[in-house]
């Protein structure tokens, strides 16, 4: 009976029972490290390219406009202001009559207004 030494070595100087890997497992094991790899690779140019993507396609910043000169009505009150966009919807009324200016802010002019009449006129 042979007594082996802790580095796996008998007294003579030869290895004893040296594990043998199974040819099968390593071959296994080397396609499971190359998979792993490519869907790394992959997956840091996925975020690289998301990264970049977004970046070149950030939201402009708003556009500055002059001065937007609209004529309401002599002593017309204005009811409310909303803005969409590039255009601003702006209610006003006089005497129970109403208008609604639409305004394109980037252009600087008055598009278009919606008279409000009652009923029956």
């Amino acid at each position: 009976m042979a007594v082996g030494n802790i580095d796996g070595s008998d007294k003579q100087g030869e290895p004893s029972d040296i594990y043998e890997p199974d040819p099968r497992n390593v071959r296994l094991l080397k396609w499971a490290v190359i998979i792993m790899g490519i869907l790394l690779v992959l997956g840091t140019v996925v975020v690289v390219v998301t990264i970049i993507y977004r970046a070149s396609n950030l939201p402009q910043k708003p556009v500055g406009f002059a001065d937007i000169e609209a004529v309401i009505p002599a002593g017309a009150t204005v009811r409310s202001v909303e803005l969409n966009g590039d255009r601003m919807a702006v209610h006003v009324e006089k005497d129970g009559l109403g208008q609604i200016l639409i305004i394109n802010v980037r252009k600087g002019r008055v598009d278009g207004r919606v008279v409000l009449k009652p009923q029956g006129q």
